[in-house]
């Protein structure tokens, strides 16, 4: 947020970054391995009706690593584990620099968003159309940052036809909230998924959230309290041509 009542702002902004992986989708073995690290880098500026002046430098990164293991016969015969952080601003602009991650994602929009995780309701579930809901909506974290760690297991209890998945996922916001703490939440979920034709897939998935000590901060949520424990439980059919 701004001082004063101008809220309208200009902003240059640059991307740069790196991506590493090494046997991606187990090409040549058994060990899969990603990684990439991006900051964004630039300058915002305030316009409008007050006089227009630097507001700000931006300088904000996030680093992400995974590491897959196949176990087995299939490509879902896998354990994997992933790692996620982004820097974060308890000041925002008040200090002239801004460490916090810019995505574009500030509406909510289901663009571009961080899906390798595979968590249901923690992190946004790519799987959705009208459910885009989660309890980090995007990896900025409304500016905060977040540190958080995702492991799952997968086997193909049919070959190549019907698989399952169990799920764990964990958050810590980097920057807290007045009378809150860092500890977001830990989810546990679990997944199948049949094969009926070639590309076309019938899953059913749920999930649970026990909220951690963040949402103890009423400025938390929109709600100025502590919500209840999210849940969800749906089935899907996905197609390759849809």
């Amino acid at each position: 947020k701004f001082a004063g009542t101008n809220q309208k702002y200009e902003a240059d902004i640059a991307w740069i970054g790196g991506h590493t992986a090494y046997n991606r989708d187990f090409m040549a073995g058994r060990i899969w391995a990603d990684a990439f690290v991006v900051a964004n880098v630039g300058s915002i500026d305030t316009v409008g009706i007050e006089s227009s002046s630097k507001a700000a430098n931006l300088l904000g990164f996030t680093a992400n690593a995974s590491f897959n293991y196949k176990y087995g016969m299939t490509v879902n015969d896998k354990i994997t584990l992933e790692a996620l952080y982004t820097s974060g601003d308890g000041n925002g602009v008040s200090d002239g620099t801004l460490n916090s991650v810019v995505t574009g994602n500030v509406y909510g929009s289901p663009v571009g968003i961080y899906s390798s995780h595979r968590a249901l309701i923690l992190f946004p579930d790519p799987q959705v159309v009208n459910r885009y809901y989660s309890v980090v909506q995007d990896i900025s974290n409304m500016g905060l940052g977040v540190t958080a760690a995702f492991l799952n297991l997968y086997k193909d209890i049919i070959p190549n036809k019907l698989s399952g998945k169990v799920g764990f996922a964990t958050a810590l916001s980097n920057v807290k909230l007045d009378g809150g703490g860092a500890y977001m939440g830990t989810e546990v979920n679990v997944e199948f998924k049949y094969n009926l034709k070639v590309f076309l897939t019938l899953g059913v998935s749920a999930g649970y959230v026990a909220l951690g000590d963040f949402f103890d901060a009423p400025s938390s949520t929109y709600l100025i309290q502590r919500p209840k424990d999210p849940w969800v439980f749906f089935t899907t059919l996905s197609w390759l041509m849809f």
